[in-house]
């Protein structure tokens, strides 16, 4: 009886390392293909797509491109990437339980890239736009859940403006396990930056901030982008005292959301719908034709989204993702009365619409978001603002032959597009033959690499100019040098962040009826040649 409780003991101690064992043997070949591919990025994608579907953080760059694994993916030639999806098509027909959960996640990291992202807003003072285009006015006071999936989360907090309008002051998100927090108004600290992560402040300067599971933060003129680790982006347009929020997610991901911007299921009658409440919901009401709508039908609208659908999205303390200062909580940020009044742009005088409509009309705004744009410069004087167009990082990129890989980090900065200079520069050994991780050699803690910003900063949005990269000037050597700016290693104290463990694997999507796991796929982006 000893002995079998014994063995009993011993298999539940040991079936869990098997499992990873039978994972890491089977993914081996990706492994090898990756590397084949090249002995430095491909090496990276492959070692830290394994680390994605197990939750791990994300390891060293040591190439000059500030890609997420999902850019680099669509970096990859089409031939590698088909034979990586045929491995994973052939292991998970051979595997179950923890490990086919691994390989599912995998499978939806790649086929990503053959899907479309589809966006949802919350701007102005403020106004919805749905993933699935359904449009309203949120004049709420408070702390909500924007978007929510398995591996991702969004949140916003909304503050008066007066006492009938609001704005978007403050963003917090789950970036795949990482708490990343933008604040326009109301920091929790006497820091200057907008940025918090994991409560610490941290500083961009125009360049790319890599965060630990895979994500990072890129500054485009005044928006800050979020970029997940599998492809979802954050678009937060920074303005004087508030912000305009833009999130993008893939059409391929039906059902996987829940929160203000709806499910993505295309079916946009369906969205604005609260799932609880004492206000039952009026019949639903389209703006299509802002001069004959009823201007108490709308009213009786937004008083239904400003209570019940609003309750069923405010975090609480156990929920949040925002920082607050010492005695502060979610309830600080709350006012469940707010507004005392809720306005229409029937409430507009023929003056007032009609300038507001022409300076709408000039800035380029289209018919369908004419009605938010009028809202916000008839009462408040907001500009237009346009929706921002989705950035590819990747495109026009050229993966060069990595002559001298050296590290990329948020500790090492570099000059000229991005590459080493002169002899700071931190080497790393190239992986062997075999496709064994490379060796990072250890820094001299005197010597820092210089960067200059990644992308370009200018006003205008979505600007895609970047750094030449002559192949002869890669890696010239320069006197020029100055003191990076890198995360602050101390922590504020008078800070309260909630304590919470985010789950950073992927859902599985298997049974989404539009998810291939060999995608036929056309990328104009994709460089069709293996190394350079």
């Amino acid at each position: 009886m000893k002995k079998t409780l014994l063995y009993l003991i011993l298999l539940t101690f040991l079936t869990p390392l098997s499992a990873q064992k039978n994972f890491d043997v089977a993914y081996e070949p990706i492994q090898k293909e990756l590397t084949n591919w090249d002995p430095v990025r491909g090496h990276w994608l492959g070692k830290n797509l394994s680390n994605m579907t197990s939750g791990e953080e994300i390891t060293d760059r040591a190439f000059p491109e500030d890609f997420t694994p999902y850019e680099m993916i669509k970096s990859l030639p089409s031939e590698t990437y088909d034979n990586v999806q045929r491995i994973i098509s052939n292991e998970r027909e051979n595997l179950s339980g923890n490990d086919l959960d691994r390989w599912d996640n995998l499978s939806n990291y790649m086929s990503n890239v053959s899907c479309s992202y589809i966006n949802g807003r919350s701007y102005g003072d403020p106004h919805l736009i749905s993933f699935d285009k359904k449009r309203s006015s949120f004049q709420t006071v408070g702390e909500f859940v924007l978007t929510k999936s398995n591996h991702m989360e969004v949140q916003t907090r909304q503050k008066s403006s007066g006492t009938n309008f609001s704005l978007n002051t403050g963003i917090a998100m789950n970036v795949f396990g990482d708490r990343l927090c933008i604040y326009a108004d109301d920091k929790p600290d006497q820091d200057r930056s907008a940025l918090r992560l994991d409560g610490e402040p941290i500083h961009l300067q125009g360049r790319t901030y890599f965060l630990p599971h895979g994500g990072n933060v890129r500054l485009v003129g005044r928006n800050y982008i979020v970029t997940w680790p599998t492809g979802e982006t954050v678009t937060v347009g920074m303005r004087k005292r508030f912000i305009n929020v833009t999130v993008h997610v893939f059409n391929c991901d039906q059902y996987q959301y829940s929160g203000l911007l709806g499910n993505a299921d295309g079916n946009l009658f369906n969205d604005f719908q609260a799932q609880s409440g004492s206000m039952r919901r009026p019949a639903t009401f389209f703006s299509a034709n802002m001069n004959n709508s009823n201007s108490f039908a709308q009213k009786e609208y937004l008083a239904y989204l400003s209570q019940s659908f609003a309750d069923d999205w405010r975090v609480n303390d156990e929920t949040t993702l925002f920082d607050y200062p010492i005695g502060y909580s979610t309830a600080s940020y709350t006012d469940r009365s707010f507004p005392r009044v809720h306005h229409t742009i029937h409430d507009l005088d023929q003056n007032q619409f009609n300038n507001a409509r022409t300076h709408c009309q000039n800035n380029g705004i289209p018919q369908n978001e004419l009605e938010g744009c009028i809202y916000d410069q008839g009462f408040l004087n907001i500009p237009a603002n346009p929706a921002p167009t989705q950035v590819d990082f990747t495109e026009d990129e050229s993966l060069n032959r990595i002559r001298r890989p050296a590290l990329n980090t948020n500790e090492h900065e570099f000059h000229d597009g991005k590459y080493p200079t002169g002899g700071n520069a931190v080497p790393v050994a190239p992986p062997n033959s075999n496709g064994t991780n490379p060796h990072h050699t250890t820094e001299d803690p005197q010597s820092k690499v210089i960067k200059s910003p990644a992308k370009e900063t200018g006003n205008t949005w979505g600007s895609s100019s970047r750094p030449s990269r002559n192949e002869n000037n890669l890696w010239n050597n320069s006197s020029n040098s100055r003191t990076p700016v890198i995360k602050s290693p101390s922590r504020n104290n008078n800070i309260s962040k909630p304590s919470r463990t985010f789950k950073s694997n992927t859902p599985s999507r298997s049974t989404s009826p539009t998810r291939s796991t060999s995608p036929t796929r056309s990328t104009p982006s994709r460089s069709k040649g293996g190394k350079n």
